[in-house]
């Protein structure tokens, strides 16, 4: 499991940034960038796929594609289910054609 957490944004409201501030999000953000990349590089070289955790925005979404990552969850996909909850989501999109429902139970 590759953690997308790369820092945390003000959830109340957008506050004025300054450049230095702005700057060290960019820094931070291309240093999250390249731990992943490098995680999905290893993964690939062993054989193995990549499930990416906490992903909580479409922009982690889109980079981790653009990586080479299999597999999201998080936030920007659902919110946490019961397992009653999850069967009934996989029903409605139609997933149950590719998941045994009843291996989760």
């Amino acid at each position: 499991m590759l953690n997308c957490n790369y820092g945390e944004q003000n959830r109340q409201g957008k506050q004025a940034e300054s450049v230095a501030g702005r700057s060290e999000r960019v820094r931070s953000f291309r240093h999250w960038q390249a731990l992943c990349a490098s995680i999905i590089s290893l993964a690939r070289t062993l054989g193995q796929s990549v499930v990416a955790e906490g992903v909580e925005r479409s922009i982690q979404r889109d980079r981790l594609n653009e990586l080479g990552c299999d597999y999201y969850q998080g936030f920007l996909f659902s919110q946490p289910l019961a397992v009653d909850a999850f069967k009934a989501l996989l029903q409605e999109q139609g997933a149950h054609e590719q998941l045994r429902l009843d291996a989760l139970s």
